[in-house]
């Protein structure tokens, strides 16, 4: 027998070649399983929190909505928009009641229940009450949503092991914030500007700024008619100061040259595409911004209160550019003590300045929770906004009294009976009584009582008027838990007193921020009194006069005017959630003017006993008799006819233009019961 080398060792590896080929077509059986096995469950997975972030979303956008009535109705309509919103591929999750894991794959249900945030008994703090149910009426006071989900997976692969389909289901469970935001704002009531008042307005304006300024009244309307985005300035102002979008807080309290607060106004309304009257607003702040004095700075938290970690939801509001701006420069010239001068046309007298200046900046707008507001309305957590407190005086050269018919003789009627009142009262002896004929031979001196209205022309006038902040507060408010509820908001207003001074002002410390002005008397008539020597019987001579020595009538008026306290109430469907337009209502000033005019039409005349050596006028006295009442009916009537066509164009300037009286000046509010929404699981 022949053999062959090697036929062996070949058959041996052929069949091992076999064996390999049939180990290697199996595991790749098994690796190609395996892998079909990870594709689908990685795509399941996939599938799953697609599914639980589309829950999510849909379970905070309800819970939101979980105030007020029909609010369950209201939070599936915002759920079911939100889950079709984030399913972008033509898939649909229809939503319906349930508290469970829906049985249909490829839906969703919804049920309310409570959201519990006290421990147990052991310690525990269970998430949520089980509260739930599967329908969403009779939900009286839910606060939480709770959404079931189930979505299909599609197999790739594991249809090779008879499975045809994978589904996935998901849970998420939200609750409505428990923190109600409320608004305060207060707005101008200038609604327009014509050319009568773009003078007066750029006079005003400069005067604070201690600059010129000349806006056109088409800049000024833009300023009046256009608002500004909250949030979209803080965002402007926060990457302007290097603190990046979102630092709220720190914005709020840093503080920022005035120059930059307008030109971040400007910055947020040149935005998109301008409107013309935004076009002329932008033109109005650029002007302003050039007349700020260089190191003029201001914390924006100073005119607008915001509650510390205010959400930027919160924040979602607009403010009137014109308001804005304006208590931006009224706070930053409340900080400088400038001056003002404002020209002004006072009837029969003609051009006067009225001197303005802000003693108490503004408080625009506030922000907060208001069940804090509520336990404390003017503690740390009041929500308050105030108006600017100003000084206004004007000064004017009257007419001398002598002109006015009648009084001239009335003053010289006068001697008899004043000089017989102030002997007995202040037992003066400006008269005596000489009997005898010596005392007459050796020239005893006597006191001669000279009367005479004071001599002058013209009388200087000076009339100062502090202005008090109107101010509104929260006091009060609801949220509703049931659908025949209502949401609801109570304000406090207050129109504060306003102080009247007439007489003569030291005007170099008129606007003192630390003291209050003193008023001098303005002489009306001198009660003089000359010393004179007879002799034998002839006056001789007499020495010089000295003026009020024994007194004298003059006009003096310091006095408050009442103001006025309001409680304005806002209730749905007059109450919008913060970032819709405020709601706005005003208090009436009707009686304060009635007030300030019946002071100056009935002005005291007062009556003042003997001056100091120094001279002027000294204490009052009550002086009386039907001589002493004519002079007095004759001098109030040529005062009043003279002031009183002086009070109406500072009070009309005043409450026209500056706002600082509540009653040109609407207090808006805003009620946000849902504030927000988080998710607990």
């Amino acid at each position: 027998m022949t053999i062959i080398p090697g036929s062996t060792t070949s058959r041996r590896h052929a069949g091992e070649s076999g064996v390999a080929a049939i180990l290697l077509a199996a595991s790749l059986v098994v690796l190609l399983g395996m892998v079909a096995m990870v594709v689908d469950l990685g795509f399941a997975y996939f599938q799953r929190q697609r599914l639980q972030d589309t829950l999510d979303l849909a379970a905070i956008s309800a819970a939101r909505e979980l105030s007020g009535q029909g609010a369950t109705a209201a939070a599936y309509q915002k759920a079911s928009a939100a889950l079709a919103d984030n399913l972008d591929n033509g898939e649909s999750l229809p939503l319906g009641y349930g508290c469970s894991v829906p049985t249909a794959v490829g839906s969703v249900n919804i049920c309310f229940g409570n959201y519990h945030a006290d421990k147990d008994d052991n310690g525990n703090r269970p998430a949520l009450v089980d509260r739930f149910q599967n329908e969403a009426t009779n939900c009286n006071g839910c606060d939480a949503v709770r959404l079931y989900g189930r979505a299909p997976s599609p197999s790739f692969f594991a249809t090779l092991f008879e499975i045809s389909e994978l589904d996935v289901a998901g849970v998420a469970t939200a609750v409505k914030a428990g923190s109600p935001l409320a608004q305060l704002t207060l707005k101008s009531t200038l609604v327009t500007v014509d050319s009568t008042k773009s003078p007066l307005l750029n006079a005003l304006f400069g005067g604070l700024l201690g600059g010129s300024v000349n806006l056109s009244v088409a800049s000024w309307n833009g300023l009046v008619g256009t608002s500004v985005s909250l949030l979209d300035y803080l965002d402007v102002l926060a990457v302007d100061l290097g603190l990046g979008a979102g630092n709220y807080d720190d914005v709020l309290n840093a503080p920022i040259q005035v120059g930059d607060l307008l030109g971040a106004m400007a910055d947020v309304l040149g935005q998109g595409s301008p409107t013309s009257l935004q076009a002329d607003a932008i033109a109005g702040l650029v002007a302003l911004q050039a007349v700020v004095p260089a190191g003029w700075s201001l914390a924006l938290g100073s005119i607008l209160d915001v509650a510390t970690g205010t959400s930027a939801a919160g924040l979602d509001t607009g403010l009137n550019v014109f308001s804005l701006v304006q208590a931006t420069i009224e706070a930053a010239n409340g900080r400088h003590g400038l001056e003002a001068g404002v020209p002004i046309s006072v009837p029969g007298v003609g051009s006067v300045t009225l001197k303005l200046s802000v003693i108490e900046p503004p408080q625009l707008s506030a922000i907060g929770n208001p069940s804090l507001a509520k336990a404390d309305p003017l503690g740390a957590d009041r929500i308050f906004v105030r108006s600017a407190q100003v000084r206004a005086v004007v000064s004017v050269n009257l007419p001398a009294l002598s002109s006015v018919v009648g009084l001239v003789n009335a003053v010289l009627g006068l001697a008899g009976p004043v000089t017989t009142l102030l002997n007995d009262v202040l037992h003066l002896n400006l008269v005596s009584a000489l009997t005898g004929l010596v005392g007459s031979l050796v020239g005893i001196p006597y006191q001669v009582t000279d009367i005479q209205l004071v001599p002058g022309n013209p009388i200087r006038i000076d009339v100062s008027l502090d202005v008090g902040a109107g101010q509104a507060w929260v006091t009060d408010y609801n949220c509703p838990n049931t659908p025949a509820d209502t949401k609801r908001l109570s304000v406090s207003a207050r129109t504060s007193a306003a102080n009247l001074r007439v007489g003569r002002i030291d005007l170099a410390s008129v606007f003192s921020s630390t003291s209050v002005p003193t008023v001098s008397p303005i002489p009306l008539v001198d009660f003089g009194v000359k010393t004179c020597r007879v002799f034998l019987l002839v006056v001789s001579t007499c020495e010089p006069r000295r003026a009020f020595e024994g007194g004298g009538m003059g006009l003096a008026v310091n006095t408050d005017v009442a103001g006025s306290d309001r409680s304005l109430a806002y209730a749905d469907p007059n109450l919008p959630d913060i970032g819709h337009t405020p709601y706005e209502q005003s208090t009436s000033s009707t009686d304060i003017v009635a007030s300030l005019s019946s002071t100056l039409a009935h002005v005291t005349i007062q009556s003042y006993g003997p001056s100091s050596p120094a001279g002027g006028l000294g204490g009052l006295l009550n002086l009386v008799g039907s001589a002493v009442n004519t002079v007095v009916g004759l001098l109030q009537t040529a005062i009043s006819n003279l002031l009183s066509p002086l009070l109406d164009p500072i009070v009309n300037f005043l409450l026209d233009f500056l706002g600082i009286d509540i009653a040109k000046i609407s207090v808006g509010a805003n009620l946000t019961c849902n504030a927000g929404a988080r998710l607990v699981n």
